[in-house]
């Protein structure tokens, strides 16, 4: 899957799953691929990551077709930046309050006249170079995918202005911090959490702005069910941390003595 295919699929209403990984292991990245998910969200926000094992991790994404995000560890544009001259094909930045850190995104990740992204063109997307040439710069502002992850009540009760950031490809709901900001940390499915939740959804089909969440179990199909009946087409239902915890568990579990 490239860019392109990427945001068209979204904007025809296709849903993308994929899943986050916090290890620094291309061979992950690469399996996730021939399990055949959409994409694939590099946390650099919660982890050791560094940009130096991020580039191999976005070569496995290509090898296999994955389309691969960076969740940066925080606003500064040298960070959304960064990510993109790296390969990235999209950004999942935290913690977008309001309309104006949506814009300086925006201006972060966009060329003129959309932005101030800083240039250089011998990086993987200019392919060192040899890809420069009069188009270059409108050809790289389309590509760029910008995902704007609301998660604390001013996000939720700002989410329309957001939405109406020129640039937003994608709004995605963050529920744990969400659920802190609203004094109940990690109770995702507390009834407040799932008011603002809801207060999104209804702003998505408003603005026409696709938006993402995460889904917390994919055991029993209530929750995705909801979550895709609400409008929510860009889900992530992994990490892989806690999945190979999980997976070590139900093998102990089953080979230890009784």
């Amino acid at each position: 899957m490239v860019l392109a295919s990427f945001k068209e699929a979204l904007s025809a209403g296709k849903i993308l799953v994929g899943g986050y990984v916090q290890t620094q292991s291309p061979e992950l990245v690469e399996t996730m691929g021939y399990a055949e998910f959409d994409f694939v969200v590099l946390d650099t926000e919660h982890t050791a990551h560094g940009y130096e094992s991020v580039i191999h991790q976005l070569r496995a994404a290509e090898v296999v077709g994955l389309h691969p995000l960076i969740r940066p560890p925080g606003q500064e544009p040298s960070l959304i930046s960064r990510a993109f001259d790296l390969g990235a094909t999209g950004v999942f930045v935290p913690i977008i309050d309001n309309a104006e850190q949506a814009r300086n995104v925006v201006k972060a990740a966009k060329y003129h006249p959309y932005g101030q992204r800083g240039i250089c063109v011998a990086v993987k997307p200019g392919q060192y170079g040899k890809a420069f040439g009069p188009n270059y710069f409108s050809r790289m502002n389309e590509k760029t995918c910008i995902i704007a992850m609301v998660e604390s009540i001013a996000g939720c009760e700002n989410v329309e202005e957001i939405m109406a950031v020129d640039g937003i490809d994608v709004v995605f709901i963050g529920p744990t911090d969400l659920s802190q900001s609203l004094g109940v940390p990690g109770e995702v499915d507390h009834p407040e959490v799932e008011r603002y939740i809801s207060r999104v959804a209804d702003a998505a089909k408003k603005f026409s702005v696709p938006v993402g969440i995460h889904i917390y179990s994919v055991d029993e199909r209530e929750e995705l069910d909801h979550r895709i009946e609400q409008g929510f087409q860009l889900l992530t239902v992994m990490l892989d941390t806690a999945l190979f915890y999980q997976a070590c568990v139900r093998v102990l579990k089953a080979v230890r003595p009784q």
